[in-house]
């Protein structure tokens, strides 16, 4: 039975993700079987289509590859089939997600974060009294943050598609997954490293904060740092009992990182990052218990940072142009949850 060359354009992002060596969770029925012809052949389809819907048909094939490129659908698709490659790239290189604790905004602009280092915990309260209120208020020289938005225009020519060469164009749009990572874990760590001050106006780091250990990493060190996590004090004088679940550190670090972590149980994830200086290490806790750095995310995005949409055709250029997009904003605002440590 002939395919309908609709449906084979609604399998087509599916199609080109397995074409590039990866097979998506949930692929259309028809993906393997559109996943075997060649782009170019594709493309003829989907002009074909526009043909048939515009009641004209150029009487060459070139004439129709190029409506099948400047389809609408045809662009989506192959946007759709890159941000899928370019995410999961993104996943396996971005190292500091584990650290981030996410916070959806509506928009790109800027926003305070109020002062949450009061921690404010519940009081007993007896029969019939009152609850005792406390505000929600942006402090003074408060953590300020917003998204920010990195793109790149890709220009896909003509003789890409009738190459076929989709080895290439997923390798070109992966690495735009990759640049998104970098950029993140640039300003994770820089920030860390700045130690800048918080909403309460004290700064990240501080001896008197109990969130330092000025000693090199070793196995009395980290079993220190672990301590001070468990012993650090709150606004109310409480102890923040916040558990050790990261040992973050500079490169040179990272092996001896590992065998110290091995020797005590493998009980700490390791992680290492250009962007931290030479002898400096960390210990987090989960960012779901004690969220330190928070990663914005647009409402209604998918969560990653990074996506590869269709751009309006350009007359001088003859192909497809996709922009990718990488919206991106981190904010340090909380220290109950990190110790740093390592000789100044």
């Amino acid at each position: 039975m002939p395919v309908n060359p609709r449906e084979m354009i609604a399998a087509l992002n599916d199609a080109l993700t397995i074409k590039a060596g990866v097979m998506p969770s949930h692929p259309h029925p028809l993906a393997e079987q559109v996943a075997e012809m060649d782009m170019k052949d594709i493309a003829i389809i989907a002009g074909e289509l526009t043909a048939i819907e515009q009641g004209r048909r150029p009487t060459n094939d070139a004439a129709i590859l190029g409506m099948g490129l400047t389809r609408s659908d045809f662009g989506m698709a192959m946007g759709d089939a890159m941000s899928y490659l370019a995410a999961n790239r993104y996943d396996a290189f971005a190292d500091h997600l584990p650290l981030c604790a996410d916070l959806p905004v509506a928009d790109f602009k800027e926003i305070s974060f109020p002062d949450i280092s009061a921690d404010v915990a519940l009081q007993e309260t007896r029969e019939l009294q009152e609850h005792t209120a406390a505000s929600v208020i942006p402090a003074d020289g408060a953590v300020k943050a917003q998204l920010r938005s990195y793109g790149r225009i890709i220009n896909v020519s003509r003789q890409s598609v009738i190459n076929d060469d989709i080895g290439l164009l997923a390798n070109i749009f992966a690495s735009m997954g990759t640049s998104a990572a970098r950029i993140e874990n640039e300003q994770v760590f820089t920030g860390l490293e700045s130690n800048p001050n918080l909403q309460d106006g004290e700064p990240l780091f501080h001896e008197d904060l109990g969130n330092t250990e000025s000693s090199a990493l070793s196995a009395e060190a980290l079993a220190s740092a672990v301590g001070k996590l468990r012993t650090m004090p709150l606004r109310r004088d409480e102890p923040a009992n916040t558990k050790a679940r990261f040992l973050v550190t500079a490169p040179e670090l990272e092996m001896p990182a590992h065998r110290l972590n091995r020797e005590h149980g493998n009980r700490l994830e390791v992680i290492a990052s250009p962007h931290i200086k030479t002898g400096r290490w960390y210990v987090f806790a989960d960012p779901e218990v004690a969220p330190v750095v928070q990663r914005l995310t647009l409402k209604g995005a998918s969560g990653k940072p990074v996506m590869i949409e269709p751009q309006k055709r350009n007359i001088t250029f003859d192909g497809i142009r996709l922009k990718a997009r990488a919206d991106i904003g981190i904010a340090i605002t909380g220290r109950s949850g990190v110790v740093r440590g390592g000789i100044e």
